[in-house]
C-alpha cells in the first residue's frame, strides 16, 4: 500500500471535492441520467477518462464519484481511442468535459495553495490572481448571456430573408413554367 503524505492527501481530497462537484454539475447540465442509453454512457466514459488523465484519484475514487466500480473506469479507459473514432459527438462531449473539468481543478488548486501559504502578501497576489481568473469567466458568461439575447433577432431577420428569397424563386419558377408551356404550344 502506497503511503500519501497530509499535503499530498489534502490535495487529493481537494481534487476530489472539485472533481465531484464538477460532475454534479455537467450531469445536471447535460441532463444525464443513470441508464445505459448510449448518450449517457457517453457522458460517463467522457468523464471517467477525463477525471483520470487530469487527477490524481484513485480508479476507485473517479468510480465512486458516480457510484460505479474501479472496473468501469478501466473499461472507459480502455475504449476511450476507439469511442474517438466511431462515436460521432464522443469527441465533443469529451473535449467539453475536459475544459470543465480544468477549469474547475484549477479554481479549486488555487483555492487550495492560497491556504498553504504562510504569507499575507503571497496570499493576497494568490486572491488577485483567482479574482482576475473570475472576472475573465463571469465576462464570458455575460458575453454568452448577451449573444443568447441577441440570437433570436438574428434567426428572425434570416428567417425572413430566407422567405423572401423563397418567394422570388417560387415566383421564378412559375414564370419558367409558363414559358415551356408557351415553347411546347408554338413546337
Amino acid at each position: 500500500m502506497k503511503r500519501v503524505d497530509k499535503p499530498q492527501h489534502t490535495m487529493i481530497s481537494v481534487e476530489y471535492r472539485a472533481t465531484n462537484l464538477f460532475w454534479s454539475k455537467i450531469s445536471k447540465k447535460l441532463r444525464h441520467e443513470d441508464n445505459r442509453i448510449r448518450a449517457n454512457v457517453i457522458i460517463r466514459h467522457s468523464f471517467f477518462v477525463a477525471a483520470r488523465q487530469l487527477t490524481s484519484l484513485s480508479l476507485s475514487e473517479i468510480a465512486s464519484i458516480l457510484n460505479r466500480d474501479h472496473a468501469s473506469v478501466i473499461h472507459a479507459i480502455k475504449n476511450h481511442d476507439s469511442n474517438l473514432k466511431y462515436l460521432p459527438h464522443y469527441a465533443n462531449v469529451f473535449s467539453d468535459i475536459v475544459k470543465g473539468l480544468k477549469s474547475m481543478l484549477s479554481y479549486e488548486a488555487d483555492v487550495y495553495s492560497a491556504s498553504n501559504i504562510d504569507k499575507i502578501s503571497d496570499l493576497r497576489l494568490r486572491l488577485i490572481d483567482l479574482s482576475q481568473k473570475l472576472r475573465i469567466k463571469i465576462k464570458e458568461l455575460n458575453d454568452f448571456k448577451r449573444l443568447k439575447v441577441n440570437m433570436p433577432e438574428k434567426i428572425e431577420r434570416k428567417n425572413r430573408i430566407l422567405i423572401n428569397h423563397n418567394q422570388d424563386l417560387k415566383s421564378r419558377i412559375t414564370n419558367l413554367e409558363n414559358e415551356i408551356r408557351r415553347l411546347k404550344k408554338l413546337i
